[in-house]
């Protein structure tokens, strides 16, 4: 009877047994139901970019049920456009200088809503590609000098400095001496004429100005090492860089199934402006934050989000 008990009970392990595995292959067969509302999100690679991509990322995330997914640091417009054009990216942040010029194909400038315009139409038409809303804030080209230097020459503006730049030297990027828009332009519309030129790429430039070998360099508008070194902007009273506002690019598949979105990234880029924007690059930049705490940080300051 010992032995009868003893297979029954092991004929009943055998049957749970059984069972479970059955239950295991059943519930491994059946795929994992993943959330079908998802858009692919980039960024260029560098910092504003970044902050910009994670802060729309993380509105519509918050806001919706729709599940993001991010590509930081995918390139340059080169690199993202081709991605967003074949429908590996949805969405990314693009500038209208660059949208304008490298895409477009569009020398000199206009005002921004006539810029905007064009590239709205031509996105729409060639590349089924729509945009959305560009920021106030506008990370363009500027002239840029120390706050003793403006001082010393009551400099304000690009007029100001036309008046004494045969006094001054200048150390700018090699692009910026040649470029159409950029010291030609300053030449031609404001009579700007240095002492002495020299070409000097990436932050370099902000070393020799405050080691006085130069005293004015160029810098973008948002640069977060302007506010590092506490550097006056000359403002561009003629005009003549041209905008590099941001507006969103979005594939127009991507809008018509969620429209819902559209609100959302105009409410969250509509609160930025050049010195925010300068703001948050300096956290990141300088004081080595990380770009999407200091984007979610930025979103719970302006109420946007809890």
């Amino acid at each position: 009877k010992k032995q009868e008990t003893k297979y029954k009970i092991k004929k009943v392990i055998l049957s749970i047994t059984s069972i479970a595995l059955v239950i295991i292959f059943i519930v491994s067969a059946i795929p994992t139901v993943k959330n079908e509302r998802t858009i692919t999100i980039a960024s260029k690679d560098y910092s504003e970019q970044n902050i910009l991509a994670y802060m729309v990322a993380e509105m519509i995330e918050e806001k919706t049920d729709i599940t993001v997914e991010k590509k930081m640091d995918l390139g340059g417009t080169q690199v993202i456009l081709p991605a967003i054009k074949s429908g590996d990216v949805d969405l990314y942040v693009e500038y209208m200088g660059v949208a304008y010029g490298e895409i477009l194909g569009i020398n000199g400038s206009e005002d921004s809503d006539t810029m905007f315009n064009k590239i709205k139409e031509t996105f729409n038409d060639e590349y089924n590609l729509g945009v959305l809303p560009y920021t106030k804030f506008n990370n363009t080209y500027t002239l840029t000098v120390t706050k003793a230097t403006a001082e010393k020459y009551n400099l304000k503006t690009l007029s100001d400095l036309a008046k004494v730049s045969g006094e001054l030297k200048s150390g700018t990027g090699l692009e910026f001496l040649t470029r159409e828009f950029a010291m030609p332009a300053l030449t031609k519309e404001y009579g700007i004429k240095f002492k002495e030129s020299i070409g000097v790429d990436g932050a370099i430039r902000y070393t020799a100005l405050m080691n006085g070998e130069v005293d004015v360099i160029d810098a973008f508008s948002t640069d977060a090492l302007v506010k590092k070194f506490d550097l006056v902007i000359l403002e561009d009273d003629k005009t003549v860089f041209p905008s590099y506002q941001a507006f969103p690019v979005i594939r127009n598949e991507t809008l018509e199934e969620y429209p819902e979105i559209a609100e959302l990234i105009n409410e969250v880029l509509s609160k930025l402006d050049n010195e925010k924007m300068m703001d948050l690059n300096f956290k990141v930049d300088v004081e080595q934050q990380n770009p999407e705490d200091v984007a979610r940080e930025f979103l719970v300051s302006e109420n946007l989000i809890d």
